[in-house]
């Protein structure tokens, strides 16, 4: 999908820190209609449609922003998404999503966008704290309030058109405490903005020369706290691209190294860990077509297809590993055994998988699991707990939480 940007409006109804730089650097704002013209939208509008149609795509995205775009009015916005429409005509799609600041999103702008199908981004710093040091009106009071007050209308029965937040990163406030903040209205994705910075005017807390990286250190402890979640509470954007762009890595990784089945294995065991075990299995397939009695890709494929709720396929591949078996191996039997309800025997390979290696994530992962479909849940969660070597995956998590 092409995404356009439309800026509405020049000005804003606060003075933001962030702002700043960008004045310092590019005055002609000052000089510029305060909000665009009509035959302004109607040359875009046209323009884009142009584009669209040229390139035969299905749909388009149009992003209304400004300074504040609800500063351009009810009608200004309501004619520019008609308008836009109306040039694509109903062979294209057309998606638009605006950011605000929320300090004017009340019901009746509610309504509209809900008739025009437009959906909302709102700019949140975090509390009240880390959002008022920079997004304040004109007296100095902070917005914080008020934005939170225009989240309340948005995230309830208008919750559908809820796009999402965006938080510019300041290093002074705690990441994690920024984190909580952003997730109380429950946002459907979270977009962390570094500030601008140039050569003359670098980022804030920038350190010159000495190489550290307050906004890395920032942004680890909230990808920490992400990827360990129980359950996945929302997207955030630079996360999720970061996990796509491993996981093609991964894959790509698996065509350079085509004959080398060990480190196929390997990256099917960590493609399975980042949370894809439906995308491990090929490149197990790829391994046990070459070899087909390669023992470690026979134990990955096995604790995969138990994990994946396969347990026939999972002992067919498990019962013909000969090698002693890893404690991970055992307890895969032990899950897949409990998958077809013959507890007995299952009962018997938790307990030995658990003397190996209780405090492995994976064995304490799969046992809980088997645990739990025997009925003693209780006990799968303290199994669970007891993970430490290494502790267990946002995604295994996950699945334990469902489990609840």
């Amino acid at each position: 999908m092409c995404q356009f940007i439309l800026k509405l409006h020049s000005r804003c109804d606060l003075s933001c820190d962030y702002c700043y730089v960008y004045e310092m650097a590019d005055q002609s704002w000052k000089s510029q209609p305060r909000r665009a013209s009509k035959s302004v939208i109607a040359q875009a509008a046209s323009r884009i449609a142009e584009h669209a149609h040229a390139h035969r795509m299905p749909s388009v995205h149009v992003i209304l922003h400004g300074g504040e775009p609800l500063l351009a009015g009810p009608d200004h916005i309501a004619h520019t998404v008609q308008a836009v429409r109306k040039a694509l005509g109903p062979a294209v799609r057309l998606d638009v999503s605006l950011q605000t600041n929320a300090m004017r999103l009340d019901e009746a702008y509610l309504r509209l966008f809900d008739e025009l199908n437009v959906r909302v981004g709102v700019s949140l710093d975090g509390d009240a704290e880390g959002h008022d040091r920079h997004r304040r009106r004109a007296d100095g009071r902070g917005s914080h309030a008020t934005v939170t007050a225009a989240l309340g209308l948005l995230g309830g029965r208008y919750r559908h058109l809820f796009g999402g937040l965006l938080c510019t990163v300041d290093a002074r406030n705690d990441p994690i405490a920024t984190s909580e903040a952003l997730l109380e209205s429950r946002p459907p994705r979270i977009d962390f903005l570094l500030p601008h910075g140039n050569w003359a005017e670098p980022p804030p807390g920038l350190p010159a020369g000495d190489g550290g990286t307050p906004y890395a250190d920032w942004l680890i402890p909230n990808f920490d706290r992400w990827y360990a979640a129980p359950r996945r509470e929302t997207e955030v954007r630079l996360f999720d691209d970061i996990m796509r762009l491993l996981m093609d890595e991964l894959q790509s990784a698996v065509g350079r190294v085509p004959n080398d089945l060990t480190v196929r294995v390997e990256l099917a065991m960590t493609v399975w860990h980042a949370g894809d075990p439906r995308a491990a299995l090929p490149i197990l397939h790829g391994v046990l077509a070459a070899d087909g009695d390669t023992p470690v890709a026979l134990q990955a494929r096995g604790e995969i297809l138990a994990d994946l709720g396969r347990p026939a396929q999972a002992l067919r591949d498990l019962d013909r590993v000969r090698q002693p078996e890893e404690p991970a191996t055992i307890a895969a039997r032990a899950l897949a055994l409990a998958e077809l309800d013959r507890a007995e025997e299952a009962a018997a390979e938790l307990e030995v998988a658990l003397v190996a290696g209780r405090d492995q994530g994976l064995v304490a992962y799969l046992c809980a699991r088997a645990l739990s479909r025997m009925g003693d849940r209780e006990r799968a969660a303290q199994v669970a707990r007891d993970a430490s070597r290494p502790p267990l995956t946002s995604y295994q998590r996950r699945v334990l939480a469902d489990l609840g």
